[in-house]
Parts: structure tokens; sequence; C-alpha cells
């Protein structure tokens, strides 16, 4: 049963695109690359889909924390 959950990670990811309709129940975890400058960045969201139930995972590209820091 492990294994299973192994190979679901490994599944590509679809990227999200403007007005896409997302069904987030609850957010698990909120991931991106650490970078001390302040660029684009490719996140990814682990949430729970309100309508299957079922654990899903979004990539989106977004401003790195690194650009709240900067002026």
């Amino acid at each position: 049963m492990a294994q299973a959950s192994d190979t679901a990670s490994t599944e590509a990811i679809p990227s999200y695109h403007y007005g896409m309709p997302l069904h987030v129940g609850k957010i698990i975890e909120l991931t991106e690359p650490t970078t001390l400058d302040c660029e684009v960045v490719t996140a990814t969201m682990k949430y729970i889909d309100d309508q299957s139930g079922k654990p899903a995972v979004l990539a989106y590209r977004k401003l790195s924390d690194a650009c709240s820091y900067q002026n």
C-alpha cells in the first residue's frame, strides 16, 4: 500500500491557468523553492479536493517570498 501512495506523488502535477476551476476543500501544504532573489518561482499546493475528497497537487507561478523583504 505504501508503494501506491509513492507512485501517486510522482505523477505529473497540473499547472494552474487563469480561470481554472479549483475545488479546494482544505490546503495541506504550500511549498516553493528557497531563493534570496526576488523572482518568479514555481510553487506547489497540496490540498483535499472538496468534490472527490481525494488529495491533489497543483503547481502555480508566483513571486518568491524574497520579494516581500526587498524594496
